[in-house]
């Protein structure tokens, strides 16, 4: 089944010597709205995108600021995915001896 690319669900892979996410701005557009952090006013309404294309850019602006150590949205995401793999227990990574 092919997918348009703009309605490619997120993903993230190796290609080569880098890691690259990718999504379709289509599908981005359409769950981006009923994400658990998106504003809704009291009856629960998502706020609404009103300039797809500004939109787009505002999200990739936000993904690249850096906060006050210098990190992105995108390197804390990073850090949490790496923390997760030694939380889980995957064989790629081996904890130190005294390690709680």
């Amino acid at each position: 089944m092919n997918v348009e690319p703009s309605q490619q669900h997120l993903t993230a892979s190796i290609e080569g010597e880098q890691l690259v996410i990718r999504a379709g701005v289509e599908y981005l557009l359409n769950i981006i709205p009923f994400t658990d952090t998106w504003p809704t006013n009291n009856a629960g309404d998502p706020c609404k995108i009103t300039d797809k294309e500004q939109f787009l850019k505002d999200l990739i602006c936000e993904l690249g600021r850096e906060n006050e150590q210098g990190a992105t949205l995108l390197h804390l995401a990073i850090d949490e995915a790496a923390a997760e793999v030694t939380e889980q227990g995957y064989e790629s990574v081996e904890l130190p001896e005294d390690f709680d």
